[in-house]
């Protein structure tokens, strides 16, 4: 299940020289995702950081299925696969005009303290804010 879709346009300067969306630039996207995600949940970086607590990326994975260029319109899409060990999500890009898959992936991220020292389990105020939106989609 979707937790959020997110439309975006497709800037110039985040295409390399060949005209298409340079390959970093998809991180960029899934980071823009999960940030307005987390958001909705009132659990904003700077809102878990002053808790006592960092959310640092472990993993990123990625498929590239079809380019997208400048001036495309296009959605993202994010849902959680995982939130009480750690913080897991799946991404699809699609290009708006055609509904064509375009990109795939997934993130991971650890809890660690503001010394980056590994935490067990994701402390109970995110998990409680992951139960409380997933149930009202």
């Amino acid at each position: 299940m979707f937790c959020l879709e997110k439309e975006f346009k497709v800037q110039f300067n985040d295409c390399d020289p060949m005209g298409v969306v340079w390959n970093g630039k998809y991180f960029d996207y899934f980071e823009m995702a999960r940030s307005e995600l987390l958001d909705r949940m009132h659990l904003s970086y700077s809102a878990i950081f002053k808790k006592g607590y960092m959310l640092p990326l472990t993993r990123n994975k990625i498929k590239y299925i079809r380019p997208l260029t400048p001036g495309q319109t296009a959605i993202i899409r994010i849902s959680v696969l995982e939130y009480e060990y750690m913080l897991k999500f799946r991404y699809e890009i699609i290009n708006k005009k055609t509904g064509a898959v375009t990109t795939k992936g997934e993130s991971c991220q650890m809890v660690t303290d503001l010394e980056g020292r590994g935490i067990a389990a994701v402390p109970s105020f995110i998990i409680d804010a992951f139960k409380e939106y997933i149930e009202n989609l």
